[in-house]
């Protein structure tokens, strides 16, 4: 177990997506966001960046 400071809500976090519970209705994301991206659109308009933080953490 860890004992860090919001070890506890992590780990029930995680507990949550493993459940199956985390589901995501797309449509009204879209309503209240016509603006939110697609996981992959979102990489691509920012692969430098993630490529770097990547770097760095190597």
């Amino acid at each position: 177990k860890f004992q860090f400071p919001g070890s506890k809500d992590l780990a029930a976090m995680f507990e949550f997506y493993q459940s199956g519970q985390a589901v995501r209705d797309i449509k009204l994301t879209r309503k209240l966001n016509p603006h939110a991206l697609t996981f992959d659109r979102w990489l691509s308009e920012n692969r430098d960046k993630v490529e770097e933080a990547l770097r760095e953490a190597n």
